[in-house]
């Protein structure tokens, strides 16, 4: 009977090479997918996207991004975002059956920092939304200033509000982020241990029964073979 290897105890720390394997993330494009694919990908169609398919504003940005009416740029330009496109949509929806722990919790938090960063450039626009100018006089000279549309409590609230999410990003990408990769690592190294665990466990009662098999067979055949010399010898 070969003999299997014996997997880590389970209370037992992860060892360096545990946790590097188990830090290992995959690009995203090949983390598996919540999406169903409906249709046929062999069609023509199905692999030959058209700017048509978009909506008038997606369509003005992929116009802008080909810089010219050349339908191999506009094409170009067309790949480009969708890719895009496909990537965000990966982050919001997550990742599917069969990702890893690590995975699933660095795609959390590339979508928390997107929405954040989002939030970020929303507010940033809103405080620097100008109304009008007026001109002062500063130094002698009559000088425009702008006139923001947000002012007192609704501008203090959004910088502070600001201030936050510039914290909170800090956070995800450092200590708080490294962390939760660090604990997600972690129970992955665990879960594989119980699957080699079960695995193990499997192969040796295999080999344990294809034992007792054989070992029935061969006690058959001795008693046969008793029976046999008995009646030999009386």
């Amino acid at each position: 009977m070969t003999d299997t290897p014996i997997p880590p105890n389970p209370d037992d720390e992860p060892t360096v090479e545990e946790l590097a394997a188990a830090s290992s993330i995959r690009p995203l494009d090949g983390l598996p997918s919540n999406w169903t694919v409906k249709g046929n990908p062999s069609h023509p169609g199905f692999l030959t996207p058209s700017i048509s398919a978009l909506s008038p504003n997606d369509q003005t940005i992929v116009r802008q991004r080909a810089g010219s009416a050349d339908p191999e740029a506009v094409q170009k330009a067309l790949l480009g975002f969708l890719q895009e496109k496909r990537a965000e949509a990966r982050v919001l929806t997550g990742a599917g059956e069969g990702a890893t722990e690590a995975e699933r919790t660095a795609l959390e938090q590339m979508g928390t920092m997107r929405q954040l960063s989002r939030e970020a450039e929303r507010i940033e626009a809103e405080l620097a939304d100008v109304v009008e100018y007026r001109n002062e006089i500063i130094d002698g000279q009559p000088t425009p200033v702008p006139v923001y549309r947000y002012n007192r409590e609704g501008r203090t609230a959004r910088e502070a509000r600001l201030n936050e999410i510039k914290h909170e990003m800090a956070l995800v990408a450092g200590i708080e982020g490294e962390r939760d990769l660090e604990r997600a690592v972690r129970s992955d190294v665990m879960r594989t241990r119980e699957l080699n665990r079960q695995f193990a466990e499997r192969a040796e009662a295999k080999a344990l029964g294809e034992k007792m098999l054989r070992d029935e067979r061969v006690k058959a055949q001795a008693e046969t073979y008793a029976k046999h010399r008995r009646h030999t010898l009386n």
